[in-house]
């Protein structure tokens, strides 16, 4: 198609931090090439300059995806009153469970 577009990124000219690299190798998968180019093509459009305008909104999205870090988890406890509800909790099952039981002959 004579609109298309194919662009062509060089992540090696830039200097970008190497886990921000590495991520956005996992992130763009086959589109990054092993010369170092990010290579994006757009024929969805009739028109040169949407297809333009969509190969930058993918590059701009496949950055973003690749800068976002993900929060650390904090671990927490449960509160006191969670595991005093869990042992009553267990404490009645017990109880139940021991009425089933056939009763005791002392002789």
């Amino acid at each position: 198609m004579a609109t298309g577009i194919c662009l062509q990124y060089n992540i090696k000219q830039h200097h970008y931090p190497l886990w921000f690299i590495d991520k956005l190798k996992k992130v763009s998968g086959r589109l990054l090439s092993d010369s170092g180019y990010l290579i994006l093509k757009a024929t969805s459009y009739r028109s040169q300059n949407r297809n333009k305008d969509d190969a930058m909104k993918r590059l701009i999205e496949l950055f973003k995806k690749a800068s976002h870090v993900q929060k650390k988890r904090i671990k927490t406890k449960p509160s006191i009153s969670e595991k005093r509800k869990r042992v009553d909790l267990k404490r009645e099952h017990s109880k139940k469970k021991e009425l089933r039981k056939s009763p005791k002959t002392y002789e």
